[in-house]
């Protein structure tokens, strides 16, 4: 049988004496929150083992800190090294790199500048640090083949000496 409320004024008192009502809310709102961040952190534990295997690990201290998470699997430890990709894309492929820059040799034989690196690329967007990364690195040629007149955008440098990108 239910019990009517008599009095509306009356209210239950706190279980420990001195204790604001209010203050209880707070700490209630406060746990409930907390759960919250507890449980989502539990799903997206289990989703990040889900997606990088049962090899995953945290790569920053255990003391509560949110680390980045790497595969720690044979492949993902045997990776080849980063190849040089230019970030110019006419220069990706040999005859797009070779035809570049001779048009920019050229230019300079054009306002009669000296057919240095740099002079050359005063002219374009790349820096002749660049170029010559691209040179070295990306083609296998030496910092010393210069000028770009000499070079044959049909015929790439020696296979062996070559990157092959993209």
């Amino acid at each position: 049988m239910p019990v009517v409320d008599d009095d509306p004024q009356e209210r239950q008192l706190p279980m420990f004496p001195g204790q604001d009502p209010r203050t209880d809310l707070l700490i209630r709102l406060l746990t409930d929150a907390v759960d919250a961040v507890h449980t989502l952190t539990a799903i997206n534990q289990l989703l990040t083992q889900k997606a990088f295997g049962p090899h995953a690990r945290r790569t920053a201290k255990q003391d509560g800190t949110i680390g980045s998470l790497r595969a720690t699997s044979k492949g993902a430890r045997e990776q080849k090294p980063h190849r040089h990709v230019p970030s110019n894309p006419d220069h990706r492929t040999w005859r797009g790199f070779v035809l570049s820059m001779q048009h920019l040799e050229d230019e300079a034989r054009n306002v009669d500048l000296k057919l240095s690196k740099k002079a050359v690329c005063q002219l374009g967007t790349d820096s002749a640090k660049t170029i010559v990364r691209t040179m070295t690195e990306t083609y296998g040629l030496r910092a010393d083949d210069w000028p770009p007149s000499r070079w044959d955008p049909e015929k790439p440098p020696a296979a062996d000496t070559t990157r092959h990108i993209l």
